[in-house]
């Protein structure tokens, strides 16, 4: 996958603590932000699905008859 050069301004703070860790882990401080960019980005996709996943079971809720057969069947299960 091709790579783009950008330029992001950042806290001197922050940057001082990100050279500390890509040094500890011997790796550039460029693979640190980028994962850390993924991090961030598939933590969102999880709430938003997760979101979703709440508002579709308050727009139809599940069926207290699936729970009670699903009890029903477990000791056939096990």
């Amino acid at each position: 996958m091709s790579k783009k050069a950008i330029q992001v301004p950042i806290d001197e703070s922050l940057l001082h603590d990100l050279d500390l860790r890509s040094e500890k882990e011997s790796v550039p401080r460029a693979v640190l932000i980028r994962k850390a960019c993924k991090q961030y980005l598939d933590d969102v996709k999880k709430k938003e699905l997760e979101r979703q996943c709440v508002e579709g079971y308050k727009r139809i809720p599940e069926s207290t008859e699936i729970g009670e057969t699903q009890v029903k069947m477990l000791p056939e299960e096990w």
